[in-house]
């Protein structure tokens, strides 16, 4: 106590022998002295400003500006994806998130590298998840609790191919709900570049058409044949109850749970209903959202039978799956799906070129939407904060079945690569890729999507796509074909 009050004393002494001083000083000392203090000032509030904006409870811009942007959850260390990304990884990158940026000029939103394409067979998550129950070794193993990986079948050389005609009015959304146990079908989930997949299967319809049906009747309006399909959202135990497997062609798309998740928060709440982009908003979209489209909802979807959580057998759910579906693909290894379809199929290459749906810009028609309006689709990203909750078991409790079935189709599709041949394989894979790129550069920036790059709004006669965004720029992917000898390459 001693020390400190004598600690102030000097201090006190300090501060009058500098008043005695300063009162002999000119005015222009006293100019040079005034600038010095403020030169001091703002220094130490630019030292504050870094250390406080560089805190792990803080966020950051672009160009290292400061910002105060989001509520809650730490940005720092964020990683953005794309909203429905096909063949990306994460790359950390600063996000401007404000809720008020999301109706800012195109030109003043930010911008979204391209990221390099997984490299081939991957199957880890950028995610943690914990071990399934009775799997305390490895999480990659599923045989520990029943669940089993399966090669896909080749379609018999010695059947035909699942295509009678389409109804008349196939693009009606009436058509596309009704149930059918025949056709090319693709169930389609949320938020797993399911968009880009219903083109593919879209461009097999009208492939295989042309080559098998007579033209159609002009009286119905429809331009050329198409295979009785279904590619739009919906749930198999509704759609194909009681499909004819040697009729049918039956198949879907996955992704890790938790980044479809993520995508479906900021696809439908952040960039259609204006949400903040927050942790607690994410957290409450989860526990009070859509339980369909989130607890199991690979299960629920997928499944031809109906499943009841907590009353079915998740695992005898998940096997009916991998058993029932003709093939299950990747959404992070998308080349590589379209590729082991095709083979499966006995398809050549050119049946299987596609755009991605979502590659032509940021905006989207919300699925053609009658109001006729194109919605800026921000970035998703992760905050350290998602991260930790993404451990927690209540998280866990969520996913955990919808990250077996992508433990399975990530097996499976390996699987299928080694009975179809790997070597083979990756010789068409390379083929696929080398013409893939060549369709990005020559028919993308000439093709007419529902959404332009500035979000004008086109409607379906003046677009370059069969519906919707999918299956679009099919004359420009012919003439690829044709100019790399794709429709050579088939497996029959």
């Amino acid at each position: 106590m001693r020390g400190k009050v004598q600690s102030q004393g000097i201090m006190i002494a300090g501060w009058t022998s500098s008043l005695r001083q300063m009162r002999s000083l000119s005015c222009s000392q006293y100019a040079v002295l005034i600038v010095v203090i403020l030169a001091t000032s703002q220094a130490i509030s630019v030292i504050h400003d870094r250390r406080y904006y560089n805190s792990p409870n803080t966020l950051c811009t672009t160009n290292n500006v400061p910002k105060r942007t989001i509520s809650s959850g730490s940005l720092r260390n964020q990683t953005v994806f794309a909203a429905e990304s096909v063949n990306a990884t994460s790359v950390p990158v600063p996000t401007k998130t404000k809720t008020t940026n999301i109706d800012r000029k195109p030109s003043d939103r930010p911008r979204v590298p391209h990221s390099p394409p997984l490299p081939a067979t991957t199957s880890k998550s950028r995610y943690y998840y914990r071990p399934l129950p009775g799997d305390a070794s490895d999480n990659d193993t599923l045989a520990a609790v029943g669940v089993q990986a399966r090669a896909f079948d080749a379609w018999p050389r010695n059947r035909p191919l699942p295509c009678e005609p389409a109804e008349p009015n196939w693009v009606d959304y009436s058509v596309q709900t009704t149930p059918t146990d025949h056709g090319l079908l693709f169930l389609k989930p949320y938020k797993t570049g399911s968009s880009t997949a219903s083109g593919i299967t879209l461009r097999m319809s009208r492939n295989i058409a042309a080559r098998n049906l007579p033209p159609p009747s002009t009286a119905h309006g429809v331009p050329e044949p198409m295979c009785r399909t279904r590619y739009d959202h919906g749930w198999a135990s509704h759609l194909f109850p009681t499909r004819v497997r040697q009729r049918s062609f039956l198949w879907t798309l996955v992704r890790d749970p938790t980044a479809r998740v993520v995508s479906q928060f900021f696809h439908f709440q952040v960039s259609r209903k204006k949400t903040e982009p927050s942790d607690e908003n994410f957290k409450n979209y989860v526990r009070h959202g859509p339980v369909d489209m989130i607890h199991d909802y690979y299960l629920d979807a997928l499944s031809t039978s109906n499943y009841r959580k907590g009353r079915t057998d998740p695992v005898a759910t998940v096997n009916g799956i991998f058993r029932d579906y003709d093939f299950v693909g990747v959404t992070e290894r998308m080349d590589e799906s379209a590729v082991a379809l095709a083979m499966l199929l006995r398809l050549p290459l050119a049946d299987i070129l596609y755009l991605k749906a979502k590659g032509h810009g940021g905006y989207d028609d919300a699925g053609g939407s009658p109001n006729k309006k194109c919605t800026y689709i921000w970035p998703s990203f992760v905050s350290s904060g998602l991260q930790e909750f993404f451990r927690t078991d209540e998280w866990q409790n969520i996913v955990q079945w919808d990250h077996a079935v992508f433990q399975a189709a990530n097996r499976s599709l390996d699987l299928t690569i080694d009975k179809l041949g790997r070597t083979k394989f990756d010789h068409f894979l390379r083929k696929f890729r080398e013409a893939k790129a060549l369709a990005h550069d020559r028919c993308l920036p000439k093709t007419v999507f529902p959404c332009s790059e500035g979000g004008i709004y086109h409607s379906p006669e003046e677009t370059d796509c069969l519906w919707n965004d999918s299956g679009c720029a099919n004359k420009c992917l012919d003439e690829i074909s044709t100019e790399l000898e794709l429709w050579e390459h088939s497996f029959a």
